[in-house]
């Protein structure tokens, strides 16, 4: 596999080759100028832990902007873009999202012992997406003159362990890349653990988009029993969890039928309306983002659908682009095998400061009785890179000082251990 090295066309132009079709992703997408937002983490007691993670705002660190992106069966009908010019359509099949447990990004709490690894087993609870559904048509005839309800449909499919393809780090990225199987024939997944049917209707339509920009909704739907990683004592390596959504139109259209951008002003007497589905996404300047780590999204393009093309089978793991996708797509995932103890009232530890900090650091903490202390600091893996204390402390308020300018800037956890109990607190080195 290589990266693809997509080149900036015009968005009337028509499409020969791959490169060409799968167009630089500002050109893709209709500028959405919403933020990205992460999920707030919810409060569960150490020993059950459930929060959501989103690949998007995991990688977005501000640098991306976001767009929206259109969903339809094939790619027959027009679409009209932002300066009126009719074009065939340019649609993705399918999108997903992949969640790598050991990300760096992906921690269920400050204290590193309640941190995701792949020594955690785990469970994906419910998913949610930002889209945009415009219902521009209810009805159609069936042949003989009566009408029809229209029902789009949205599969959600979802994917465990062996059914998520993890493909080795190449040479010319620093990128893992991640995908699932394609079913050329059925234009779906090839395999996965389960399927949910959303039928779209009146109540999901978020209106047609306006001169400023696009109406967006949010669909979250529990998972389905079963969607559980076993870590084996940190000896699975497929640990893996994801899911993909595909539109299926209820209308059978062609090329009369149309879809638009932002402006109804310029459809042309005699085109037929049909109803779309958009998908939000956020693209960067090119710069990988993933680095040792699977925590990524999929596409698969209209045309990839079909056959594969250039090594990718279907799905292509959204930062081989040139500029990187990630789709506004989360998971929330919970763990019950944490197993933290819980800290007793012996002693309390303090918050560092400065935090961040590039040069001196001070810890302070509180002993109830004279103690033995250890306090050690460690990175997000928990290899220890620093021995702060180890040795006997008065009762009462005492501090420790440490200088960090020597190590990687990232985030590091300083522990403090007494009468075989820890406590943990997060600090930034800048």
């Amino acid at each position: 596999m290589k990266k693809l090295i997509l080149t900036t066309l015009s968005i009337g132009l028509a499409f020969g080759s791959f490169a060409q079709q799968n167009l630089n992703l500002k050109n893709q997408g209709v500028l959405d100028n919403s933020p990205i937002k992460a999920k707030v983490k919810s409060g569960l007691s150490k020993s059950e832990r459930s929060e959501w993670y989103n690949p998007l705002a995991i990688k977005a660190n501000g640098d991306f902007t976001t767009y929206v992106g259109f969903m339809m069966n094939d790619s027959l009908a027009k679409y009209i873009d932002a300066s009126g010019v009719a074009s065939q359509g340019r649609t993705m099949q399918a999108v997903g999202s992949i969640i790598d447990p050991k990300d760096d990004a992906i921690d269920l709490g400050a204290d590193p012992t309640i941190k995701m690894s792949k020594f955690t087993n785990y469970t994906v609870d419910s998913v949610e997406f930002t889209y945009s559904y415009v219902r521009r048509v209810d009805s159609t005839t069936d042949g003989l003159g009566n009408k029809v309800a229209i029902v789009d449909t949205l599969f959600i499919h979802y994917f465990t362990g062996a059914q998520v393809l993890k493909s080795p780090k190449q040479s010319w990225t620093s990128s893992m890349f991640c995908t699932f199987g394609w079913n050329f024939t059925k234009r779906i997944p090839a395999n996965f653990a389960s399927i949910d049917t959303v039928l779209l209707t009146a109540e999901e339509n978020t209106g047609a988009p306006s001169s400023t920009g696009w109406s967006l909704g949010t669909i979250a739907r529990k998972a389905p029993a079963g969607l559980t990683i076993n870590a084996n004592g940190g000896n699975n390596a497929n640990n893996l969890v994801g899911y993909s959504i595909i539109f299926k139109n209820g209308t059978t259209y062609d090329d009369t039928y149309t879809y638009e951008d932002r402006r109804d002003s310029t459809l042309t007497t005699g085109n037929k309306w049909v109803n779309y589905f958009l998908y939000r996404f956020g693209s960067n300047a090119g710069t990988d983002v993933v680095s040792t780590f699977y925590t990524s999204s999929v596409v698969v393009p209209q045309k990839n659908s079909y056959a594969a093309s250039n090594g990718w089978n279907g799905w292509i793991a959204g930062q081989a682009y040139t500029e990187e996708q990630f789709i506004d797509a989360g998971m929330k995932l919970s763990s019950t095998n944490i197993g933290v103890k819980e800290v007793p009232n012996s002693f309390s530890l303090g918050d560092a400061f400065p935090n961040p900090s590039s040069n001196d650091v001070t810890i302070a903490f509180d002993l109830k009785l004279n103690n033995n202390v250890s306090i050690k600091l460690v990175n997000l893996v928990g290899q220890e890179v620093m021995n702060i204390a180890n040795d006997k402390f008065s009762a009462g308020a005492n501090e420790v000082k440490f200088n960090v300018s020597n190590l990687t800037a990232g985030v590091y956890f300083y522990t403090m251990t007494v009468d075989g109990v820890s406590q943990s607190q997060k600090i930034m080195i800048k």
